[in-house]
């Protein structure tokens, strides 16, 4: 059972979260605030459970999460990345972002789950407005050390990708 929901967004006097277009694949394994040819136009909003929302913690840039399971650890270890002992995930970006990033101050909405449902991204939808009961606005050190993730500045996300994808490191990807 998930106690709250979390939503990272600008920050703002109206807590009160109106449903806006997506487009989703059929299966909701996938997403865009963007329309997609093939994907589905839906109005929602979107909330995560706490793991869940450590990839909106970065400004709107392309970023990669991997989580730091037990089968990841030793793949990612070999490709020569490392990370704090505790750390949850990693989140990758690209290098030339590294302005916009360091200089972000992530704003987190804290929601009751009453209201939305799950989808299988592991997000989950609310079709009706919903009032965010908190809101916070951390420096984005705060906000890496409460979340135990690691960031990882990369020149190529394509050799990036690649790489991952040979060794079947699962990712999420954030555009």
């Amino acid at each position: 059972m998930i106690d709250f929901l979390y939503k990272v967004s600008a920050p703002r006097s109206d807590w009160t979260f109106e449903p806006r277009p997506f487009w989703r694949s059929a299966d909701w394994t996938s997403s865009s605030s963007r329309p997609r040819d093939g994907y589905i136009e839906e109005a929602v909003v979107y909330a995560a459970g706490f793991e869940e929302v450590s990839i909106h913690l970065l400004p709107k840039i392309w970023r990669l999460r991997v989580r730091l399971n037990d089968a990841n650890q030793g793949l990612l270890n070999e490709l020569g990345y490392v990370w704090p002992a505790g750390s949850r995930a990693l989140i990758f970006f690209r290098e030339e972002d590294s302005g916009l990033v360091w200089g972000f101050q992530p704003t987190i909405f804290k929601f009751a789950p009453e209201g939305f449902e799950p989808v299988p991204s592991n997000e989950f939808i609310s079709r009706v407005p919903q009032h965010a009961l908190g809101s916070e606005t951390l420096s984005l050190h705060e906000a890496l050390d409460r979340w135990r993730v690691q960031l990882i500045p990369v020149g190529d996300t394509e050799e990036l990708t690649s790489r991952l994808t040979e060794r079947d490191i699962r990712f999420s990807i954030q555009r």
